[in-house]
């Protein structure tokens, strides 16, 4: 769970193995309702969205496990070439000392963002996602990043520090 566009407003998702589980799931599930029952603060889920799994390194979470993201949200007309520079951006970093960050892209199926992509920038902290966001201008960093700029479409981008509610 986290915030979203406005203060208040609660962000989640579910990971599922496959589309059949995810879409037949309750998104009003009891897990979730008493996570936002033990919240100090009255929220409002405002958006729930569906994804395919595009790029996904391995994660293994268990409940209580915390980790920081930088999600982007972009559009591009060459999904394929921007794709391989998410890869080489993510086997750059495993190269320059961040080998504890992954990278996953996410496409969505539902929302006002159906039809792009969600590149996801996974950290065990935030300190380690600011290091690796202050890495973006280094000698390694920079240029991939030069070559993603010229084939995006930059619609939002917002991080995140997580909490996991819930494993099954």
């Amino acid at each position: 769970l986290t915030g979203y566009y406005q203060p208040g407003e609660v962000y989640y998702w579910h990971l599922f193995e496959n589309h059949e589980k995810a879409i037949g799931a309750n998104p009003y599930n009891s897990t979730v309702q008493k996570a936002l029952t033990d919240l100090d603060v009255s929220r409002t889920v405002s958006q729930a969205d569906a994804y395919s799994i595009v790029i996904a390194e391995p994660s293994a979470f268990g409940v209580g496990d915390t980790f920081s993201n930088w999600n982007l949200i972009v559009s591009t007309d060459v999904p394929g070439v921007y794709l391989e520079q998410v890869t080489a951006l993510a086997d750059a970093a495993k190269s320059n000392g961040f080998d504890d960050i992954s990278m996953n892209v996410y496409s969505y199926l539902s929302g006002q963002h159906a039809g792009k992509l969600m590149v996801v920038a996974q950290a065990p902290n935030g300190s380690r996602l600011g290091a690796f966001l202050d890495n973006m201008n280094s000698d390694w960093a920079a240029p991939i990043m030069a070559k993603v700029g010229q084939i995006r479409n930059f619609e939002r981008g917002f991080t995140m520090n997580c909490t996991v509610t819930h494993v099954k």
